[in-house]
C-alpha cells in the first residue's frame, strides 16, 4: 500500500517570508515557488509550504503534532543564526541519545527539531 513519504506539507500564512525563512536561513535547496506552494529539498525527501487550507489559522502559535526534524552539522552555529534573526528558541539544547536537539519554530509555528549527532551538551555551553 504505502511507498512511503512523498512530501511533508507546512501551513504557511505567508508565502514569501516562509520561503525566505527555509531558503535564506536554514539554506534548504528550493525547487518550485510560487505565491500557492513551495517545495525544498531535505536529502531524499521534500519539505512542502501551503498556504492554510481552512479558516481560523493561527500563524504564529507553536502547532502541536507533527513535527519536522532535521540533521545540522554545526548546532550552535545554527542557534547562533536563530537568535540573530529574532527566531523563537523553544527550548535550550537537550541531549538525546546519539546527540544534541534543539527545538526552534518557522515563523507559522510550524515546531523543527534540528539534530546535531555525536554532540554533547556539555560541549556546547
Amino acid at each position: 500500500m504505502v511507498k512511503g513519504m512523498a512530501t511533508l506539507v507546512a501551513e504557511v500564512s505567508s508565502m514569501s517570508r516562509a520561503v525566505g525563512f527555509y531558503r535564506d536561513l536554514l539554506g534548504l535547496p528550493f525547487g518550485y515557488v510560487s505565491e500557492h506552494w513551495a517545495d525544498f529539498s531535505i536529502g531524499a525527501n521534500r519539505l512542502g509550504l501551503h498556504p492554510p487550507y481552512r479558516e481560523g489559522y493561527v500563524p504564529d502559535q507553536v502547532k502541536s503534532g507533527w513535527a519536522l526534524g532535521i540533521e545540522v552539522e554545526d548546532i550552535a552555529e545554527l542557534r547562533r543564526r536563530l537568535e540573530e534573526a529574532g527566531v523563537r528558541v523553544l527550548a535550550g539544547y537537550h541531549q538525546v541519545p546519539g546527540g544534541v536537539v534543539l527545538d526552534f519554530a518557522d515563523p507559522d509555528g510550524n515546531l523543527i527539531q534540528a539534530i546535531q549527532h555525536g554532540a554533547k551538551v556539555s560541549d556546547l555551553a
